[in-house]
């Protein structure tokens, strides 16, 4: 059928694949199956061989929540969701003759809502140009917003559709060095940490350099020695070649490989990378001061620490919190509010789960004398920022900004180094968007962030 096919067969390392990874502004109205349209219309046009698998992810806890058909049966039985609220579908060919593992992948591409789009094709099977990835990247657009992206280069065997979400995988998982390990870890964790507690979006920053590269104007807008980085790349052709894609929007900067290496070397030691050194090593990102902070005759280099002294009525709402989060936790855990008061204070995970399970029940209940979104909000908040004050030795405080003023918690070591988190935004952002699983990945995460600080 296709000629590379025998040459593949019962082999998967060493097959280079080329990968586009976009990313954008978060978008819960993204329309899954008219985004797997687009792929499956683009697979075709590329002259890829034809789909025959769907995926898509359906929530649950972690969000990992998994279900897969053969693309051809489901298509005759109506294209039937696992449920209404999928928030990705992933789709693509395997090998001849594979296990249909990870790794065997002629093609595979995803599409979820944060959103996150990504491509991974075999070069054996379609060696695509870089012109052809920009009007990828512009044709995207019908879909969302995608301001931010790269092309990179890398075996399949390496797993190139988890690097693009900043996770290790592959087989073998060798090859990499701590430090590049660490720089795929730093990515993952910017992801995270932007879509669990930090309330920002991961397309505003710059992962690393590659030889294609796709711009948002708040990347032209960056400082590199003096200048902005669009007047930086375009005084010297060595730094590659900027052009416009969409007005104003996006544009693409194409670096030489040769050039690639020197170019980062600037822009990593500016702090404008995410994924520049080692953990010992400050990088850019919305958690790279927090990195080095430890190192030895290292200044961290942190931002004055900006809480403030809650109100009297702040206090009050806390605790507000806490004494109306017991009858919940108890309705849906069975556990006494007695129980609760031991709970939110131990070390083990059990809370968080707990208190997990509470969150999806009161999600799912259609009791009418459930607890208001209100009530919940501030319940939930409560507790989970509660737990984290017990738990990491965190407290509350206030902070104060161009939106007003809110409240979070933040951890403090030694050093100067500091962990903010804000359940409150974490809380109100799931019960909009009608998400559960949540709460022990944040405190996870949260313990993780204060550890490398």
């Amino acid at each position: 059928m296709f000629a590379f096919f025998n040459k593949l067969l019962g082999k998967t390392s060493q097959r280079p694949a080329r990968t586009l990874a976009l990313y954008g502004l978060r978008n819960e109205a993204l329309d899954l199956l008219a985004g797997l349209d687009w792929i499956l219309k683009w697979s075709t046009k590329l002259g890829l061989p034809e789909a025959e698998w769907v995926t898509l992810n359906y929530g649950g806890e972690g969000n990992r929540h998994y279900k897969s058909y053969k693309l051809a049966a489901w298509n005759k039985r109506g294209r039937p969701l696992p449920d209404a609220a999928c928030t990705s579908v992933q789709t693509g060919r395997f090998v001849e003759g594979s296990k249909e593992g990870r790794t065997d992948d002629i093609w595979y591409a995803s599409l979820d809502m944060e959103p996150d789009f990504a491509l991974s094709v075999d070069m054996a099977a379609a060696d695509l140009s870089d012109e052809i990835f920009a009007s990828l990247a512009i044709d995207i657009q019908k879909l969302g917003c995608f301001d931010y992206g790269y092309v990179f280069k890398m075996p399949m065997e390496k797993s190139p559709s988890t690097y693009e979400r900043g996770l290790i995988f592959g087989n073998p998982l060798t090859g990499l060095t701590p430090a590049q390990e660490d720089a795929i870890n730093k990515w993952g964790a910017a992801i995270r940490g932007c879509g669990d507690y930090l309330n920002d979006e991961i397309s505003h920053y710059l992962r690393d350099i590659y030889p294609l590269n796709f711009l948002n104007p708040r990347h032209l807008a960056m400082r590199v020695k003096g200048q902005s980085l669009k007047d930086w790349i375009e005084s010297d052709p060595k730094r590659g070649s900027l052009k416009s894609l969409i007005a104003n929007r996006l544009w693409v900067w194409q670096v030489p490989e040769n050039r690639v290496q020197s170019v980062r070397s600037v822009l990593g030691k500016e702090r404008l990378l995410i994924s520049w050194g080692d953990f010992n090593t400050p990088s850019g990102g919305p958690l790279g001061h927090t990195y080095g902070a430890k190192k030895a005759g290292h200044k961290p280099m942190l931002p004055s620490f900006n809480g403030l002294p809650l109100t009297d009525t702040e206090q009050r709402w806390i605790a507000d919190g806490l004494a109306a989060i017991k009858p919940i936790f108890e309705r849906y855990t069975a556990q006494k509010p007695k129980d609760f008061d031991l709970l939110i204070g131990r070390r083990e995970a059990l809370f968080a789960k707990l208190l997990d399970i509470a969150f999806t029940a009161w999600s799912e209940d259609r009791q009418p004398d459930k607890a208001s979104p209100e009530a919940a909000l501030q319940a939930f908040a409560a507790a989970l920022g509660e737990h984290l004050v017990k738990h990491y030795g965190m407290a509350w405080y206030a902070v104060e900004d161009a939106y007003g003023r809110s409240l979070g918690v933040a951890h403090r070591d030694k050093s100067g180094a500091r962990t903010w988190s804000h359940p409150i935004d974490s809380v109100a952002k799931r019960i909009d968007r009608g998400e559960t699983g949540f709460i022990p990945g944040i405190v996870e995460a949260v313990g993780n962030e204060i550890k490398r600080g």
